[in-house]
């Protein structure tokens, strides 16, 4: 399949009839975005439409620097122009999220983090992408003894579902406090476009926020 690849570069460069020749450098970061957007380990994508526009950048690059032959600093340039739909949104909503500051790149707070999560599972889309989510975590008395639930809110996919369920047992085996007397509430921050992921991180916001409260 990677041979596969390798022709179908030259084709598209053939085909253009501007652009340089691929050095093995550039032919190899290019296969290394094709086993990226498959999604899958050991696979390539059979997307070739957007491989041969990021081929057709990277050479239109090299073209502008005046560089006889396409190496991977151009390939690595012309993915920043050439981003697949979905990670165009991803970035938009990043930036969006920064300028109303709701996650933190520096420093600490207690009961929150940063998730990790996928953006587009459930919108239709042809691929996913990764975006930075924040959590909060807080703890309170369950109103019955002995009865203590683990809440969440935002509009979670299937697998960000499945790990909530889990935080009690990380809880139990990190701290070894017992929850059965707590509430846990979890807030998925700016979830209303649909957000999947199990972003396994937050657990310890709840472990400190379960410690600090202690």
């Amino acid at each position: 399949n990677r041979k596969k690849i390798v022709q179908f570069i030259a084709q598209e460069i053939t085909k253009d009839k501007k652009i340089p020749d691929f050095d093995s450098t550039a032919v190899a970061e290019i296969i290394k975005e094709a086993q990226r957007r498959s999604g899958r380990k050991g696979k390539l994508t059979l997307r070739l439409r957007e491989l041969g526009g990021l081929v057709r950048v990277a050479g239109d690059i090299a073209i502008t620097e005046k560089e006889p032959v396409v190496t991977a600093k151009q390939v690595i340039d012309g993915k920043a122009l050439s981003k697949p739909l979905e990670q165009q949104v991803a970035d938009r909503s990043i930036e969006v999220r920064k300028s109303y500051k709701t996650f933190l790149t520096e420093g600490g707070r207690i009961g929150s983090v940063n998730g990790l999560a996928v953006v587009g599972a459930n919108s239709g889309m042809a691929d996913y992408s990764g975006v930075v989510m924040p959590l909060v975590a807080e703890v309170t008395p369950a109103q019955r003894r002995g009865q203590g639930t683990v809440m969440a809110t935002g509009n979670l996919g299937k697998i960000a579902k499945e790990a909530v369920t889990n935080v009690s047992a990380v809880i139990k085996k990190i701290s070894g406090a017992d929850i059965s007397d707590m509430d846990i509430h979890i807030q998925f921050i700016g979830t209303y476009e649909g957000v999947e992921g199990d972003s396994a991180s937050y657990f310890h916001c709840h472990c400190n926020n379960i410690s600090h409260r202690e």
